[in-house]
């Protein structure tokens, strides 16, 4: 009996290690280049919007650090979709959904985003 539970006391411990590992693994900060990934143009509410646009460009150069994976659905904001990558914005905080080797990751990144946050039907 006591060597049964010393390998139920082991197995534990090892089931312990190797979650706590994943779950480290999953939660850590991720530096991603998403204009390496940009389509030619986005669809927005407003219409078509350039994968070269400077907003954008310019926000996601400055932030390709600091993404953390995400598995919510949050509420859309401001969506930018294209077949291979979706952002959505919110004034502090970004989602971007993006194909990666077939299958679809979310990260995201709390931080302010007023340069490519709008509204839909405001016009702006």
């Amino acid at each position: 009996m006591n060597v049964f539970f010393k390998i139920l006391v082991a197995v534990l411990t090892i089931s312990l290690i190797i979650i706590s590992a994943l779950v480290l693994w999953y939660d850590r900060e991720q530096y991603i280049d998403f204009v390496e990934r940009f389509p030619d143009y986005f669809e927005t509410c407003h219409g078509t919007v350039s994968g070269t646009s400077s907003e954008l460009i310019a926000w996601f150069s400055a932030n390709k650090d600091g993404w953390q994976n995400n598995p919510a659905s949050l509420a859309p904001g401001y969506l930018y979709r294209s077949s291979e990558l979706n952002i959505n914005v919110h004034p502090n905080s970004v989602v971007v959904n993006y194909s990666k080797n077939g299958d679809w990751q979310q990260v995201m990144k709390h931080t302010p985003a007023a340069l490519i946050s709008k509204e839909c039907g405001s016009g702006s």
